[in-house]
């Protein structure tokens, strides 16, 4: 049987089998390779927020990694509306689920919205502008917009482009934005080229949504319909952390045969 030697894969194994969950030796592995690999390239320890959506349940989905408590504080989610929880993910249905995460860029994670954001999907999507991360206020947004045929980085920062706008057909796979002064995304750990724009904006400052977008505190809109395998939140990640994290995500899933 697998040992778990990593305190913080032990805590993360024992709140998800606190939720009644019979944890499998694929379940631990696929924590623990998480976590140490992660912990290796340094991305661990520059995180807010990591949903590994590991035992199919919506109390095991809830946990944020790195603050294991039950509390908004700890940015564990809540639901709304329509959301399918089972062995491969969190689903949302396209029209009313979302997840809130309670994680705010300027207040929890960066007042100059210096930021790393991402999501490994593995499924297919028939949404024309579903927002898959996202909060969309009057003076800001931090948004990630994955479409059938384009995907949307949105990121704020106090100056320079923060949106990169990349057209291409939609796959499953890993995606993140990085906004550390100049704004890049990233699909299945290949950096992407794109139109830039929208230079300059404020920092926006409300909770970020899994599967939909937080528009002007707390009015979930732009719906997407795909299934989450894991969401992250973190400080910038320098190119080689973002190409190796989406190796690490993505060789994970296949653990749970859901890559």
């Amino acid at each position: 049987m697998l040992q778990v030697l990593d305190s913080d894969s032990s805590k993360i194994i024992e709140a998800v089998r606190s939720t009644g969950v019979v944890v499998t030796e694929a379940m631990r592995l696929y924590v623990e390779y998480i976590v140490s690999n992660m912990k290796a390239i340094g991305t661990w320890q520059l995180s807010n927020a990591v949903y590994g959506f590991v035992g199919g349940t919506a109390d095991s989905h809830k946990w944020n990694w790195k603050d294991l408590r039950d509390v908004d504080a700890a940015f564990r989610l809540t639901y709304g509306g329509t959301v399918i929880h089972d062995s491969n993910g969190i689903k949302f249905n396209g029209s009313t689920g979302y997840a809130n995460t309670y994680l705010k860029l300027s207040s929890n994670i960066s007042a100059t919205g210096l930021v790393s954001f991402g999501l490994y999907t593995n499924s297919t999507s028939t949404a024309i502008d579903g927002y898959d991360i996202g909060a969309f206020g009057t003076i800001g947004y931090m948004v990630l917009n994955i479409s059938p045929t384009f995907v949307n980085f949105l990121s704020p920062f106090a100056s320079g482009n923060t949106q990169l706008l990349v057209a291409r057909s939609f796959s499953k796979g890993f995606y993140q934005t990085t906004q550390n002064g100049t704004i890049n995304g990233y699909i299945n750990g290949q950096k992407q080229t794109g139109t830039l724009g929208y230079p300059a904006n404020q920092i926006l400052n409300l909770n970020n949504y899994l599967g939909a977008s937080n528009q002007n505190n707390g009015i979930a809109t732009v719906f997407s319909d795909k299934r989450h395998c894991f969401d992250f939140f973190s400080a910038p990640l320098t190119d080689t952390q973002a190409i190796q994290q989406s190796q690490i995500i993505t060789n994970a899933q296949l653990i749970l045969n859901r890559a």
